[in-house]
């Protein structure tokens, strides 16, 4: 076999996304707005989007950013799960804002959860590439006993779906936390110099790869769904492009390669650009008492309730959301455990009616917006294909090989 993938060591999206903020910050014709959450896109009256609705979180301002052409490159969705990899920005934000705009969204039962993340108690939870399975890393339980070969022909080397699952059951059957990565079978000088974010990371919670065992558990990594696009970004909204992984471009099917969605990305990044460059040079804007939304905050404000929630009560329903999607939507789902999610999501939409104008808040409609949204779509595909696996559908039904949703 041959490898595939060009890296930067252990750190390939590190480095993009430091050279890509590097030449941000530098272009003088790139305005920048720290600190500012996008509320919701504008709409015209005829069905076209023409900027965003923004507020200011440090003075509460609420204002319009009038635009002839709108890209959501926000993320993804990992934060509405209890463990993820993701940063905390990634709460489904863009998807939100995309259904509420009338945009197409498709594949969002299709979520990946990436089998080694970090899990030792009190610690953040950071990724252990797969690549150290690559190398040779074996994965061992409470036993200290191999397991992989049990549950698929290609142990450690198994489709993530297939270790994730393994793992997870692993997990139950010991009622523990996290299973066991065990790289000291790899050469240290090879770790030191092919993994050293890895070799690093785990030595700032005194562990050492090259000697001790890694404890790891699944964690959401990866939206395969999103906003439907195109292979120029457009997505079903004149005027509205999206790229990454808030975007569906397709490419991916129903599961993901390691490394993919950062060449995906790059690839479909550009082409969003280019194509809402040369779609905002046949546009001419409208004014703006044209907009459905120009007074969004009139209608923010007359819908709040006279006591706003308080920012413990937002937190303690964003950690019951992430409870309820990880036990009820997460690595192995049935009809009946996402039918239960369901519920309970929209009594926690119904719980933040009134929340204050915040970014916390905002969030956290986002994030239980974007949540039912997986659920109703991992409802309705009745099998188990790709990263979607159902206990009570555990195989391809065969006859959806083309119906996507």
């Amino acid at each position: 076999s041959r490898r595939r993938i060009l890296h930067f060591k252990d750190s390939t999206g590190e480095e993009i996304v430091k050279v890509l903020r590097e030449k941000a910050l530098e272009n003088p014709n790139i305005a920048k707005l720290p600190k500012h959450f996008v509320i919701d896109i504008i709409i015209r009256d005829d069905n076209r989007c023409a900027g965003a609705i923004m507020l200011n979180e440090e003075n509460g301002e609420v204002f319009q950013v009038i635009s002839k052409a709108t890209i959501i490159a926000t993320g993804g969705a990992g934060q509405i799960y209890l463990r993820t990899s993701n940063p905390p920005g990634a709460t489904g934000d863009g998807m939100a804002i995309a259904s509420r705009s009338g945009a197409k969204l498709i594949d969002m039962e299709f979520v990946q959860f990436h089998p080694t993340a970090f899990a030792l108690y009190g610690a953040p939870s950071f990724l252990i590439t797969e690549a150290l399975r690559g190398e040779g890393a074996i994965l061992r339980n409470n036993k200290n006993k191999r397991f992989m070969p049990a549950y698929h022909p290609l142990g450690e080397l198994a489709p993530r779906d297939e270790v994730s699952r393994a793992i997870l059951r692993e997990m139950n059957k010991s009622r523990g936390d996290y299973v066991f990565l065990d790289a000291t079978n790899i050469k240290s000088s090879l770790l030191k110099e092919r993994f050293p974010t890895a070799f690093s990371a785990c030595l700032r919670f005194g562990l050492d790869i090259t000697k001790d065992l890694i404890p790891v558990s699944p964690s959401a990594h990866f939206m395969i769904g999103g906003i439907e696009t195109d292979i120029r970004g457009r997505t079903s909204v004149n005027g509205l492009f999206s790229s990454g992984e808030v975007a569906c471009t397709g490419v991916h099917g129903a599961n993901r390669l390691a490394s993919n969605s950062l060449l995906e990305a790059l690839v479909f990044g550009a082409r969003a650009g280019v194509e809402a460059a040369r779609y905002a040079k046949k546009v001419r804007p409208k004014p703006r008492n044209k907009y459905k939304k120009s007074d969004i905050k009139m209608e923010i404000e007359k819908n709040k309730s006279s006591s706003p929630l308080k920012s413990s009560t937002l937190t303690t329903i964003s950690e019951d959301l992430k409870r309820i999607m990880w036990e009820n939507v997460g690595i192995i789902r049935s009809g009946a455990s996402m039918e239960k999610a369901i519920e309970n999501i929209d009594r926690l939409l119904s719980a933040i009616k009134g929340y204050s104008l915040s970014r916390k808040g905002l969030e956290l409609e986002n994030m239980l917006t974007t949540a039912r949204l997986i659920t109703l779509s991992a409802i309705k595909r009745k099998e188990s294909i790709g990263a979607h696996y159902r206990e009570d559908f555990p195989g391809w039904s065969g006859k959806n090989r083309h119906i996507r949703i």
